[in-house]
């Protein structure tokens, strides 16, 4: 797509210019800018009336050398007064951000839409930000138009996005996943709550950073040895290893979930430490990983990722993931839990029928689309795997 050149009278003033043509995906850059002298005869009372009913003020200069702007009102008190006014003309470079996918959405939003693509805002202060959400509201645009209504997705999660988690997985981390190893959760909270509801566990010692959304009788009860209710009690401990281990030697709980402190989560060794002491006292570890996880085409080091991409995930243990990272829709959270059990995979995915019924598809579009593009960006693997 070109460049095109406009040239704008500016009494609306030259930031309502630019923005005209930024809201809708197109990056402005004003080149020249002059003064033109306003016919005398010419009435400009309309704007005045404009600025009295809204908070919008008009530019009008005084003269052709005065370079503060006047509005409406007072040029035109200026004007009857015998004095001259004038307004400027602005020369800008335009060019569509992203043109075809611009295109796809206005097409979209023309046949029936047309508050939605009156109110549309496609200005971006950030690159990155644009760059992530015109191929969303593209993409988005695409499968609402060819579908009147969303299909029906597993409880487990779409099938295609959780094919991409994998597809990620393998390519970005060399870990040998399969969708059937990934069940999809609203949330991170949600899917450490529906967790423990599965398992049940008399005593489960989490995080201290993941105990926010729990029940609070969980937090506040005690445990009991001679209890035969179903009652779960949640003990919060810190977010280091050592004292985890520690308190899970000590208490030995039947379910543990917990993260791993920056300084730990470069090499696999505290997670090891995790899973063999977990296993040694009969407790399932859930190992969350969203505070290291990046959607990105250079993903940082993670040393969980590492163990899994040499060895298999013993049974016990479950990884955990939140995207929580998102800087266009910091509301949007999707979370995924990894299992290479069977067993595991079909109970989780009952939780998320039963407690949740299913995880938004608006939510696992954007995410897919983003996984799709790096999946897409990323050279295929030219050296096969050694026999």
């Amino acid at each position: 797509m070109g460049i095109m050149i406009f040239n704008i009278g500016g009494r609306p003033g030259p930031g309502v210019c630019k923005r005209l043509f930024e809201r809708r995906g197109i990056q402005v850059m004003q080149l020249w800018q002059t003064k033109i002298l306003q016919a005398a005869d010419t009435d400009i009372s309309a704007l005045v009336e404009i600025e009295k009913n809204s908070r919008h003020r008009f530019e009008f200069f005084m003269g052709l050398v005065g370079d503060q702007p006047i509005c409406a009102r007072t040029a035109l008190a200026y004007g009857k007064a015998g004095g001259r006014i004038s307004h400027a003309l602005s020369v800008f470079s335009c060019q569509l951000r992203q043109p075809n996918q611009v295109k796809i959405i206005f097409d979209f939003l023309k046949n029936g839409f047309q508050d939605i693509s009156n109110s549309l805002d496609l200005s971006f202060e950030d690159d990155a930000v644009a760059d992530e959400k015109i191929p969303f509201l593209a993409y988005l645009a695409s499968v609402l138009k060819e579908n009147s209504f969303f299909t029906y997705e597993p409880p487990a999660g779409s099938t295609q996005f959780r094919s991409l988690i994998a597809g990620f997985m393998k390519v970005y981390h060399h870990i040998p996943l399969k969708n059937d190893n990934v069940v999809v959760f609203p949330s991170r909270a949600v899917a450490i709550e529906n967790a423990l509801r599965l398992f049940s566990p008399r005593l489960a010692i989490v995080d201290e950073h993941l105990t926010r959304h729990l029940p609070k009788q969980w937090l506040t009860s005690l445990p009991n040895e001679g209890a035969t209710e179903d009652v779960i009690t949640v003990i919060d401990a810190p977010r280091q290893s050592d004292l985890m281990i520690e308190l899970i030697k000590r208490l030995k709980p039947q379910v543990v979930v917990t993260g791993m402190a920056h300084f730990e989560a470069v090499t696999s060794s505290a997670f090891e430490h995790l899973l063999d002491t977990t296993r040694d006292v009969g407790s399932r570890l859930f190992i969350d990983i969203s505070d290291q996880f990046e959607l990105s085409s250079l993903p940082g080091s993670n040393g969980v990722l590492k163990y899994l991409a040499r060895s298999t995930l013993p049974s016990h243990a479950a990884i955990l993931c939140g995207l929580v990272k998102n800087q266009v829709y910091s509301d949007l959270e999707v979370a995924f839990v990894i299992s290479e059990e069977d067993t595991i995979f079909t109970a989780l995915s009952k939780t998320v029928e039963l407690l949740e019924g299913h995880t938004a598809l608006f939510s696992q579009y954007y995410y897919s689309c983003i996984l799709h593009e790096l999946l897409a960006f990323q050279l295929a693997n030219r050296h096969p795997p050694a026999e």
